[in-house]
């Protein structure tokens, strides 16, 4: 029983980050109608921003983890604006191949710069030693991994909340719906494409700390 519950914990833990994966490659897809292949290739960017800074640089982790994270939204944000938005009204085939050039250059870039030598991503915890964790009738429970479930668990509900209350989540909703009667309606699309790549590249870099 106890091996049972430690691996049911341990695969929640995992489905936790591969669903932030998930969920910013999906908003992509719905809001522009491209499949980026792309995507994976943020999240080892977010690690990897996360452990420069961190690590080669000695800023402290929290601060070093929000920059790192908004670094991502943004060189997201710069993808979508710089590549993409000129491939508007291309064949998706075209767009979706463009992708993985894209994946291909920043993994380049990567591992270029991190060898073939593991990254350290500098430790939240430092007061537990090891990132910490706790043992519960035998069954392990890592704080990482306890912060990876509850992590997904939070964005899944604010992005539920911002799809329904707020302005721009309601004008991702219509433009996801049909894009041509969103800019009818004096939605900006360009505005529209451009948050959702933010928002994944934010989502994309949670997962690859996690």
């Amino acid at each position: 029983m106890t091996i049972f519950l430690q691996a049911t914990f341990e695969g929640l833990s995992l489905g936790s980050v591969y669903s932030l994966v998930a969920i910013g490659l999906v908003l992509v897809y719905k809001a522009t109608d491209v499949l980026s292949f792309a995507h994976p290739a943020l999240v080892v960017v977010g690690a990897g921003l996360i452990s420069a800074l961190a690590v080669d640089r000695g800023v402290p982790f929290w601060l070093a983890f929000i920059i790192g994270i908004i670094a991502t939204g943004l060189i997201g944000l710069i993808v979508e604006r710089t590549f993409l938005r000129p491939m508007v009204g291309e064949p998706v085939f075209s767009v979706a191949i463009l992708t993985i050039g894209i994946d291909i250059l920043l993994r380049t870039i990567l591992n270029n710069w991190i060898g073939l030598n593991p990254r350290y991503l500098g430790d939240p915890f430092p007061s537990f030693g090891n990132f910490g964790s706790v043992n519960i009738g035998g069954v392990v429970l890592k704080y990482l991994e306890i912060s990876a479930f509850f992590t997904a668990v939070i964005v899944i509900i604010a992005l539920s909340i911002f799809f329904k209350k707020s302005k721009y989540g309601i004008a991702m909703r219509a433009t996801s719906y049909d894009q041509e009667a969103s800019l009818a309606q004096g939605i900006d699309v360009g505005k529209i494409f451009a948050l959702v790549w933010f928002i994944a590249g934010l989502l994309a870099s949670f997962a690859g700390f996690f």
